[in-house]
């Protein structure tokens, strides 16, 4: 929106507005639940989207690709460890 001073009113801008729209996309969001609202499959997916960049974060960054631990207790414990690293970093960012 532009204001102009000498009518005291506002005026659309349509080439930006046109820009905005050129570089917005769109999706599609396929679902075999039929009684859902479209606000709540985009919810779900929204949620997984912030789950799978947990899990990427901790694969990653965490670098636990492999536990590399011959015991239970200790790929436990390793996983533990690494649990409360992610919680760090999730709370950093």
């Amino acid at each position: 929106m532009q204001y102009d001073d000498v009518d005291n009113s506002f005026a659309r801008n349509e080439t930006k507005i046109n820009e905005y729209l050129l570089k917005s996309g769109f999706y599609i969001l396929i679902t075999n639940k039929a009684n859902l609202l479209r606000e709540e499959i985009l919810s779900f997916y929204r949620d997984r989207d912030v789950i799978e960049k947990i899990f990427d974060t901790t694969k990653n960054e965490l670098n636990t690709n492999r536990l590399r631990s011959h015991s239970k207790i200790a790929s436990e414990g390793r996983l533990f460890v690494k649990f409360i690293a992610t919680i760090g970093l999730m709370d950093k960012n």
